[in-house]
């Protein structure tokens, strides 16, 4: 159990500490909510429970813990969503985990091939991004040969 605190910070008030439940709560509340969240939820501020967190490693370990579980949690059921093929799941796997970005330009004509125009798909939502990837793949199988 944690909250080895003085007695009494620098203006005489009594120190804010956690009690053995809401230790067991941060590490739970982390999961969802930021430190302030939790501060508030505890009715203090954030900088007394960051103060807290570092003063007692073991309080730091919990909110670190909870972190950690909920990332896991949600990155293994991206991870399979990622290997059933969900292309918007991958392409926010490859944005946030790869460092991938859409820079590359596609070169289309204009009407009756008038003036190159180029579309840059960096400024592309995921979601429309995905849709041009399904009519491309369909366009793919209507393809002779393949």
């Amino acid at each position: 159990m944690g909250a080895a605190m003085s007695e009494r910070n620098e203006g005489g008030r009594p120190a804010k500490t956690l009690s053995y439940e809401q230790e067991v709560q941060l590490e739970a509340l982390a999961s969802v909510l930021t430190i302030e969240q939790i501060a508030h939820r505890f009715g203090m501020s954030r900088s007394t429970l960051s103060k807290i967190m570092a003063e007692d490693p073991e309080i730091r370990a919990r909110f670190d813990m909870g972190k950690a579980k909920a990332i896991e949690e949600i990155g293994g059921k991206l991870m399979d969503k990622c290997r059933k093929g969900d292309t918007a799941s991958i392409i926010f796997f490859l944005k946030t985990q790869a460092g991938w970005r859409e820079t590359s330009k596609v070169e289309l004509s204009g009407p009756e091939g008038g003036p190159v125009q180029t579309l840059d798909v960096s400024k592309l939502s995921d979601a429309t991004l995905a849709e041009m990837l399904a009519v491309a793949d369909a366009q793919k199988e209507d393809l002779p040969g393949d």
